[in-house]
């Protein structure tokens, strides 16, 4: 796959509202990781006004050229953290589980996802794991996403973390099934 920043590589800290109001903020890495861009992804985090403050590590290469420490001082503001596992090891250098117990300590919440295996969040001290449910894998793009969206909305209506993250494993394992960029989640009504 090949990205094309389009739009993205021109947003500026001054395009966004001084406040950003919601029960959930989710901001993409992919914003700190080009210098015109940058401040964006910064003021978002910065500027946001959410019981869950999310960012989306997006790349492990990304993330490995903008290092670590960067990361972590330009994300201060989040709360929740998405990550694959080679971008938890990039940020970490840390084994899956360990990796999610470290980054759980610097924010509230650290999901590290594990594609076809599930997925597990470090919260409060515990590591919870939920499995994916097991389909025919037919295109991955976009199951990152469906995760996100699910499992940021099941917190944000009142589910516990362990609903939201089955939440999550459900919609990224739909979208991985599916040829369909955006499967039906029920009759009449896609994702």
């Amino acid at each position: 796959m090949v990205a094309d920043r389009g739009a993205n590589a021109r947003v500026s800290a001054a395009d966004l509202p001084a406040t950003l109001e919601a029960g959930a903020v989710l901001v993409s890495g992919y914003l700190l990781f080009h210098p015109s861009s940058e401040p964006a992804g910064i003021a978002a985090l910065q500027r946001a006004r959410a019981e869950l403050i999310a960012i989306e590590a997006s790349s492990w290469p990304l993330v490995e050229a903008y290092g670590p420490d960067r990361f972590f001082e330009a994300t201060s503001a989040a709360t929740v953290l998405l990550a694959n596992e080679a971008e938890a090891h990039a940020l970490t250098g840390l084994d899956t589980e360990s990796a999610a117990g470290a980054l759980g300590r610097r924010f509230a919440m650290a999901v590290v996802k594990l594609g076809a295996a599930g997925a597990l969040v470090a919260i409060g001290g515990r590591l919870l794991r939920s499995a994916a449910p097991d389909v025919e894998e037919r295109d991955t793009t976009g199951a990152g996403d469906a995760f996100d969206g699910a499992f940021l909305a099941t917190l944000s209506r009142g589910g516990e973390p362990m609903e939201a993250l089955e939440a999550g494993c459900a919609a990224g394992a739909l979208a991985a099934a599916s040829d369909d960029p955006w499967p039906l989640l029920r009759e009449g009504s896609r994702g």
